[in-house]
């Protein structure tokens, strides 16, 4: 059975091909629909119609993109969190034993240079959370926003090629 850290790994993995692959979907639809495009007066007809939904499947991209930016943050942040976590314990094991170094200079540390450094890899790791906290928060905005306009522009992109097949112009 694999352990929390590869199953996390797995995970992470999994979603980043999945946003690629979403990204990539998208980018390959708009392409398709911008070369068979062809402008015409806007109105209520069904160029119009491909129109709007071309733009929705270029904001479904951008989101997109801006999901896979800011989950690259979000990663960067969970691993500044886990370091200042990291630091935090081995300084409380150190101030356990009777003698902690600095580990640029070899000195020994004071008491109150072991609580000190403890309280600021807390600081630095509490700081971390909220901000990983809000990256989490964004990315899955930007998660929901790609896949609404992609389900958007598809549905009205099919509407509008059914609808030139039908009726020329409503006008």
């Amino acid at each position: 059975m694999a352990t929390e850290h590869e199953q996390f790994i797995l995970w992470n993995e999994a979603t980043q091909k999945f946003d690629y692959f979403m990204a990539g979907l998208t980018g390959a639809i708009i392409a398709y629909v911008g070369q068979a495009f062809s402008p015409q007066k806007l109105g209520w007809n069904s160029s119009t119609l491909e129109l709007v939904a071309l733009l929705l499947l270029i904001g479904a991209f951008w989101c997109a993109f801006k999901r896979i930016e800011t989950f690259a943050e979000y990663l960067g942040v969970m691993l500044r969190r886990n370091r200042a976590d990291d630091s935090a314990i081995a300084l409380r094991e150190a101030s356990q034993n009777k003698v902690a170094r600095d580990l640029r200079t070899g000195t020994s540390l004071t008491r109150e240079q072991k609580a000190s450094l403890i309280e600021k890899s807390i600081q630095l790791a509490d700081s971390a959370d909220t901000e990983l906290k809000a990256k989490g928060a964004k990315a899955m905005n930007f998660y929901k926003a790609r896949n609404y306009l992609l389900i958007a522009g598809f549905l009205l992109l099919l509407v509008s090629r059914v609808l030139s097949a039908y009726i020329y112009d409503l006008y």
